[in-house]
Order: C-alpha cells, then structure tokens, then sequence
C-alpha cells in the first residue's frame, strides 16, 4: 500500500481469505455495539435496503454479494468512524468479497437464513441493544467463516 494511492489488493488464496474473515471478525462485531448506540438514520435505511434485496434475490450470485457487502457497509459506517469505513472497505472491496462468497456457494436455505441474520442484527442495532448486535454479528460472521473453509475444504 503506497501512502494517498490507495489499496492495491492480490488475488486471495485460502490463507487470504481467511485472513480478510479474521479481521471482519474483529472489526464489524464492533462495529455494531457502536452502531446501536449511534443508530444514525441513513446507515440503518441502507441496511433495511440491503436486506430488502438479499430477500428479493434478482440479479444473481453477483447481486446477492452486493446486497450483503451493502449490508456489512452499511453496518460499519453506522459506527460513526472514519477508520472503521477504511478498513470494511478494503475487506470488501469486490476482489475480495466476490471471491470469498463465490466459494460459499450458498444454497437457497443460506441465502435464507444470511437475510435473516442481517435483519437480526439491523433490530438490534435499531432497538438500541449494543451487546445484542456485537453477539449476533460476531456469530453471523463466524457462521460465514465455517462455511467458507468447508467450501474451500470440498474443492481441495
């Protein structure tokens, strides 16, 4: 990374993506304690506009990963700091995100319960509940963090 030239991401291997899924992991639980204490408007009405689209499921695998990057986005930046933002935004810079998705291969039941979970999160986060959000976010991404290894595992 070259000082105000912005990130410059590799193609990620299995350790890279778990790599990016270990700092989402420390990253956006805490993001969401901050975000139910702040519930700032628009960050919620982007979340609620994630999920809407997660739901409807048009568009396609690459449709479906921009509503739950949208959704994580959204997530993060209701936390009210400018340096939370850069961080989620280099994790889920599409490179990144598409590829760890991708190896997922959700199946209708995940893409099911993944917009459950977001909404999870979104009423607590909209209900004030800071420890609530950390907890279901923090099991949300872990749940993502199996997934994707047993993926990865199956095609080894």
């Amino acid at each position: 990374m070259h000082t105000n030239r912005g990130a410059r991401v590799a193609d990620l291997d299995r350790a890279g993506m778990r790599a990016a899924y270990e700092a989402r992991l420390v990253i956006e639980p805490a993001a969401a304690r901050l975000a139910a204490t702040l519930r700032p408007a628009e960050a919620l009405a982007r979340m609620r506009d994630a999920v809407a689209r997660q739901r409807r499921g048009a568009g396609g695998a690459r449709a479906r990963f921009a509503a739950s990057r949208d959704f994580h986005v959204a997530l993060v930046s209701a936390a009210g700091n400018p340096f939370l933002d850069q961080f989620a935004g280099v994790l889920w810079v599409a490179r990144v995100g598409e590829a760890i998705y991708e190896a997922q291969a959700p199946t209708p039941e995940q893409l099911r319960d993944d917009a459950d979970e977001h909404e999870a999160i979104l009423a607590a986060v909209e209900r004030g509940r800071p420890r609530e959000a950390e907890t279901l976010t923090r099991r949300h991404v872990a749940a993502a963090i199996r997934r994707s290894e047993h993926a990865l595992g199956a095609r080894a």
